[in-house]
């Protein structure tokens, strides 16, 4: 009886994590989508694997067409220098940006 309403406990308790975590990342989401700045997150290969839709706004590019490519690509020639430095800072300490 014991073991059984310990599981049960257990269970209730895996499920509201579970749907703690699903509306955490439902606010996430909404956050990241309507922040007014662009965000994107890179691969370890330093190509872009997320970019928010603000991007189009702010680029010109919608963010479909900027997956998988390299962030220097959609950079003006005169930043590229300053981009460039950023991007190799990311690769060298993930996280710390």
């Amino acid at each position: 009886m014991q073991a059984t309403l310990l599981t049960g406990a257990i269970v209730t308790r895996q499920k509201r994590t579970e749907e703690e975590l699903r509306q955490n990342e439902v606010r996430n989401r909404a956050v990241i989508e309507n922040a007014p700045d662009a965000i994107t997150l890179l691969g370890a290969d330093g190509l872009l694997k997320y970019i928010s839709p603000s991007a189009e706004r702010i680029l010109g590019y919608a963010p479909e067409e900027q997956i998988g490519s390299n962030p220097a690509e959609f950079t003006h020639p005169d930043d590229l220098p300053a981009r460039l430095k950023i991007l190799d800072d990311l690769r060298q300490k993930p996280g710390k940006l």
